[in-house]
């Protein structure tokens, strides 16, 4: 895994739970624990991130957080929707 650097985003994050754990199939549940670790690992997470939601109790500002990171992987190209919740990945 390449050395985490501050301010790395959550794109930027999720590419690298992705390389480091040879993924090439995952659901969001698992790229959503695999990069909540990864950013608490090397003091990443934002002061709000557990923040809720709007005036939701249980949607956390760091799951939507993850949810644009995988469109914006999905926009470059670097990852495909292929069900409901799962995605493939070709970094």
């Amino acid at each position: 895994m390449a050395k985490a650097i501050a301010g790395e985003s959550y794109a930027e994050s999720v590419r690298e739970v992705v390389i480091a754990a040879a993924v090439e199939v995952a659901s969001l549940d698992k790229l959503k624990e695999l990069t909540l670790v990864h950013r608490q690992r090397h003091s990443l997470l934002r002061p709000d991130d557990f923040d809720p939601v709007g005036g939701s109790n249980t949607d956390k500002k760091w799951e939507g957080r993850i949810r644009s990171a995988l469109m914006t992987l999905r926009r470059n190209g670097e990852a495909a929707l292929i069900g409901r919740g799962k995605y493939r990945f070709f970094i």
